[in-house]
């Protein structure tokens, strides 16, 4: 088997962790946490394509779960309410809404699961009311606490009240659906929601590939929701560079394979591309970064990665 490294370059909301697997699929990612490392600090992940191939999870559109309408928050006062019963492993999203004849209210919105677990934490994803995604944990139960939106650490303390609706979705797991073989994913999780990204391939070498080294490359939220492809972007004979916004719940997922086909890579053409039996190393740099710093400036740190490799 032949390895690869994966290297996340990472800013303030950066790779603390990693988790090492081989042969993954969406479902069971290698994970990179995004907290707490400085910003020239690089995490290195291990990892190998391999010709085992990947029943990797995909989840539908999203469904009404359940909703829970004229909910009252007092002032000083925490609402807590426990969602149990959801499908394991399948999407989930827990949001404030509007209640009907009520005058809006500005929420935030805390999500945990069993084990206290903080699975996400949001105040304007639905502005002025708030939002959260995620995976729904193995017990099928969420915990969502809501309070007004100056009330960061959840205390309950604070002079406003107001009327909410809670609204719970799940997106159904469609099973299988095969991504082929020799294809990585990577989790990249607790980065900044709405800050840009960059992912580049900066080194790859498949034996029979266009050019020597010719790359595809995909991102996906967390709930399987295609963002980009790539094949050629990077400018260095095959290699594959992806941009963009991270979610509002700050997991972006990161698939890489070699090119197969003739078809530019896109939300479908990309699974097709993924049955190939090829092997070889690669390294691909992640950088996550504030908005405020332009994507261009995220090229060049990558590019200055590259050269002081």
């Amino acid at each position: 088997m032949r390895k690869f490294q994966l290297i996340a370059v990472v800013g303030a909301a950066a790779a603390a962790s990693a988790a090492m697997a081989a042969g993954t699929s969406f479902g069971s990612a290698t994970v990179v946490d995004g907290s707490g490392i400085p910003a020239s600090t690089p995490a290195v992940v291990n990892g190998a394509l391999d010709a085992s191939g990947n029943q990797a999870a995909v989840y539908g559109p999203l469904t009404l779960f359940q909703s829970i309408p004229a909910n009252f928050n007092a002032a000083n006062t925490l609402n807590i309410h426990n969602i149990t019963g959801l499908t394991p492993g399948v999407g989930f999203r827990v949001e404030t809404a509007l209640s009907a004849g009520q005058a809006s209210y500005d929420t935030r919105l805390r999500v945990r699961n069993s084990a206290n677990t903080v699975l996400g934490n949001d105040d304007d994803g639905a502005a002025p009311f708030s939002r959260v995604n995620g995976t729904v944990p193995g017990d099928g139960n969420l915990e969502a606490t809501v309070t007004y939106w100056a009330d960061s650490s959840y205390t309950g303390t604070h002079a406003q009240s107001g009327w909410y609706d809670l609204n719970v979705y799940q997106a159904a797991l469609i099973t299988p659906a095969t991504y082929g073989t020799n294809v990585q994913w990577w989790r990249f999780e607790n980065l900044v929601g709405g800050d840009v990204f960059s992912a580049e391939a900066i080194f790859a070498s498949f034996p029979g590939s266009f050019s020597g080294n010719d790359t595809v490359m995909a991102a996906y939220d967390s709930f399987g929701v295609f963002l980009d492809s790539d094949d050629d972007g990077a400018g260095s004979g095959g290699l594959s560079m992806l941009t963009g916004t991270i979610p509002l719940d700050g997991v972006v997922y990161i698939a890489v394979t070699s090119y197969q086909g003739s078809t530019s890579p896109g939300a479908a053409t990309f699974l097709n591309e993924n049955a190939n039996t090829r092997t070889g190393p690669l390294t691909i740099a992640f950088i996550p970064a504030p908005g405020s710093i332009a994507l261009l400036g995220l090229g060049g740190l990558i590019a200055g990665r590259r050269r002081r490799a």
